[in-house]
């Protein structure tokens, strides 16, 4: 198969909350993410993306490495070759695993696309129907931080995570 990636694409995005995130370091009323796009001569586009949620992240930082280290490596080439590319993106700027992972799923995506199988079946098959999100207490006074955490129990969410 003939499939070429013509372009890398990298956006920050910042995702409003419902809720104030409260965490020790700090209130969040949006979630960053990267987006990363592949797109190919045959028109199909992959989609990676990644969290930058922690202060200690850098989202920039992040879509800079991306766009100046691992684009000149996979523009041009075929998205099915991901283990080289992979190792050529890990060599040519090491100890950046959010921001290979926003571009190999973006690989993984692209891959799955291209030979018409969802991306559990590259992976070695389904192995469940879904996944379970857990719940979210925001760091908050004591007495708020109870009637919170009560609320949350009785929802369905099978994890509770509490700030």
């Amino acid at each position: 198969m003939h499939l070429r990636i013509t372009a890398l694409i990298a956006t920050i995005i910042r995702i409003p909350r419902r809720v104030t995130l409260v965490m020790a370091y700090g209130a969040q009323e949006s979630a960053a993410t990267v987006l990363v796009e592949l797109r190919t001569d045959a028109g199909l586009v992959g989609y990676g993306q990644i969290p930058v949620d922690l202060p200690s992240l850098n989202a920039a930082s992040i879509r800079a490495n991306i766009l100046t280290y691992y684009a000149p490596i996979v523009t041009g080439q075929s998205p099915l070759d991901r283990a080289r590319l992979v190792a050529a993106m890990e060599r040519a700027r090491p100890g950046q695993p959010l921001a290979l992972a926003a571009v190999e799923l973006a690989l993984w995506d692209l891959t799955g696309k291209a030979l018409g199988v969802p991306v559990y079946q590259l992976l070695g098959g389904k192995v469940r129907d879904g996944v379970a999100l857990m719940g979210m207490v925001n760091a908050t006074a004591p007495d708020a931080l109870f009637a919170e955490t009560r609320a949350t129990l009785a929802t369905p969410f099978p994890v509770l995570k509490m700030k």
